[in-house]
């Protein structure tokens, strides 16, 4: 790549719109912090987003003021809630890990693709909810739509 491609990208790269994560006072830093996970915990999201944009300020322009910035709150504030993320997935999990036990143990132990290939498929449903409908003597209307089975 020649030398004037490679001046170009690295200044492209530093007029980009991305933050620097700036490190600020760490006492101040986790005070903002801990204030935010406490507006999380008491689910105050429109605070907290309100919060976010004035530690995000941006002039006239839109771009962002750097010298007023605090990126490395808004940070923490992301790693946090990436934590908390995996955290209810890991929940998400072993929930649906007890549930399915549960079912096991409803069913007889019959898992659920075994009982499903028992079934008819959905065309056979359909087929049968129409000639019962014509059998009641509804007519050839296409009442059996409800009939479908997902």
């Amino acid at each position: 790549m020649p030398m004037s491609v490679t001046r170009s990208l690295i200044a492209d790269v530093y007029d980009s719109p991305i933050l620097r994560v700036c490190d600020g006072p760490a006492p101040e830093r986790a005070r903002m912090g801990a204030e935010l996970q406490q507006l999380y915990a008491d689910a105050k999201f429109a605070e907290i987003l309100a919060r976010v944009d004035a530690y995000l300020p941006k002039d006239a322009t839109c771009n962002f003021i750097a010298e007023q910035e605090k990126s490395d709150v808004v940070h923490d504030l992301l790693a946090f809630l990436a934590e908390r993320m995996l955290e209810m997935n890991k929940q998400k999990q072993q929930e649906i890990k007890g549930f399915l036990g549960w079912l096991e143990g409803e069913v007889g132990g019959q898992t659920w693709a075994s009982s499903r290939e028992d079934l008819p498929d959905r065309q056979t449903y359909r087929q049968s909810g129409l000639r019962a409908l014509r059998a009641d003597g509804r007519g050839d209307q296409d009442c059996g739509r409800d009939l479908i089975l997902p």
